[in-house]
C-alpha cells in the first residue's frame, strides 16, 4: 500500500470468512466490570480499618484509589512498573500535583477546594505533551481533596516543594511504590463483599468506573467524558 499498489487482502470473502471462524473458536475476551461508588465506600471502611498497615499507608493507599478513580486513570499513569525503569519518570509525582482555593494555589489540601493534577505521559499522548486536569472538593465520603490532605498529613516532603516532590507520590512508608496487583488486590476483596467474582475486577476497573460514574453524572454525554478521560 505505502508502494502505490492495490490493497491485496480487498474483497477476498473468503479469507476474511476464514479469519471470523477463527474468531469465533476463541474464546471471547472478559471485559473487567467498573469499580461502583458503593465498592468504593466499603472499601474506605475496610482500608481504614485494616490494622496490618500503619496510618501513612492506609492514607497512600487510598489516595491512589481516590486519584486513579476521579482521574480516570490508567495504571501506568500513577503507579510504578518495576520491570520497567522508566516508568518511575512518567508517574504521578508530588509536584505535579497542587491544591486550589478560590482559584488561588493552595499548598495545604486541608484548606483547597480543588484538586490540579499534571500528567506527564500517558500512552495516548503521542507528542508527549502532556495534560493537565482538575477537580474540586465533593464534601462527600468519596473525595480526592480528602483524601490528598490526609496523605499529606502523613508525608508533607512528598508534595509542593518537599524534598520528596520529585518522586513517584504513591508509595509506602518505607519508601517503595505502591504496585498494581497490590491495588488490585484491595479492589477484589471490595468486588467479593459486593457479590461479584474477583476476576470481573482489575486495576483498570477504577478508570472504567471513574468513566461510567461521569456518564451518568452528565446524562451520557461521552463528548465531555473523553475530553476528560
Amino acid at each position: 500500500l505505502v508502494a502505490g499498489y492495490d490493497d491485496p487482502i480487498l474483497h477476498r470473502k473468503r479469507l476474511w470468512a476464514t479469519l471470523a471462524g477463527l474468531k469465533r473458536g476463541q474464546d471471547p475476551t472478559k471485559r473487567k466490570l467498573p469499580v461502583t461508588p458503593r465498592m468504593l465506600l466499603w472499601l474506605k471502611d475496610y482500608v481504614e480499618g485494616d490494622r496490618s498497615l500503619g496510618a501513612g499507608d492506609r492514607a497512600a493507599a487510598w489516595g491512589a484509589i481516590m486519584i486513579a478513580f476521579f482521574f480516570m486513570l490508567r495504571a501506568s499513569e500513577y503507579l510504578v512498573r518495576p520491570n520497567l525503569p522508566e516508568s518511575h519518570g512518567r508517574v504521578l509525582r508530588g509536584s505535579d500535583v497542587a491544591g486550589r482555593r478560590g482559584n488561588e494555589e493552595e499548598s495545604i489540601f486541608k484548606a483547597s477546594d480543588e484538586v490540579v493534577i499534571h500528567i506527564r505521559s500517558s500512552k495516548t499522548d503521542q507528542y508527549n505533551e502532556g495534560c493537565t486536569r482538575n477537580h474540586f472538593r465533593t464534601h462527600a465520603n468519596l473525595c480526592p481533596v480528602e483524601a490528598l490532605a490526609k496523605m499529606q498529613r502523613h508525608f508533607p516532603q512528598r508534595f509542593g516543594v518537599g524534598t520528596e516532590a520529585g518522586q513517584p507520590l504513591f508509595r509506602w512508608a518505607d519508601g517503595t511504590p505502591i504496585l498494581r496487583e497490590e491495588v488490585q488486590a484491595l479492589l477484589q476483596v471490595a468486588a467479593v463483599a459486593d457479590g461479584w467474582n474477583a476476576a470481573d475486577v482489575g486495576s483498570h476497573s477504577l478508570r472504567i468506573g471513574g468513566a461510567t460514574a461521569m456518564a451518568h453524572w452528565c446524562k451520557h454525554d461521552w463528548n465531555q467524558v473523553k475530553r476528560f478521560g
